[in-house]
């Protein structure tokens, strides 16, 4: 029973293996007789020969097309991601005068403190400096006179405390 078996396993497996070497033969021949021809049909087409460019129709402004709720978040925020400007037909571009760029605040920054000269920098220096350390002098004045007067509170508290003398039966630590 058990030959019988493995027999059969064995046959089965023979036919699964000339069966996928016959499918593999097939393929390879579709694969060089059909799509190596037809890719190459479409090279010599398009990249050897080329076709003609294809003619931008007209635009006609439909109604029911090309409504814009809120704008797209890039380009002019009129086209969509994949607008192609060779092939997609767009309204007429209204002619806008040009604006010059905006500047970064950075480099506006940066440009400013470049251009301007030594005096006024060096102006500008001192009066900061001078404004911080006068915000600092009022605060060590203000410290010092908030420390005097808790001094002062602790000192007359401490005053005002009766000091009593020890007794003898009291022990060591005045208990």
């Amino acid at each position: 029973m058990l030959r019988r078996c493995a027999s059969q396993y064995s046959k089965r497996l023979e036919a699964e293996t000339a069966h996928a070497a016959a499918t593999t033969a097939t393929w390879k021949r579709i694969s060089l007789g059909i799509a190596l021809p037809v890719c190459g049909y479409l090279l010599y087409k398009h990249v050897l020969v080329g076709e003609e460019h294809h003619k931008v129709k007209e635009y006609i402004s439909w109604s029911h097309l090309r409504i814009r709720n809120k704008p797209f978040p890039w380009g002019d925020g009129d086209t969509t991601l994949f607008h192609n400007p060779h092939i997609n037909v767009g309204p007429p571009k209204e002619e806008k005068a040009e604006e010059p760029p905006k500047v970064h605040w950075i480099t506006q920054w940066i440009w400013d403190h470049v251009t301007e000269d030594f005096e006024s920098r060096e102006k500008k220096r001192n009066e900061h400096i001078s404004a911080v350390k006068a915000r600092a002098d009022a605060f060590l004045a203000n410290k010092k006179e908030r420390l005097e007067s808790m001094h002062a509170k602790t000192n007359a508290n401490f005053a005002q405390v009766e000091r009593r003398p020890k007794s003898p039966d009291q022990g060591l630590h005045g208990y």
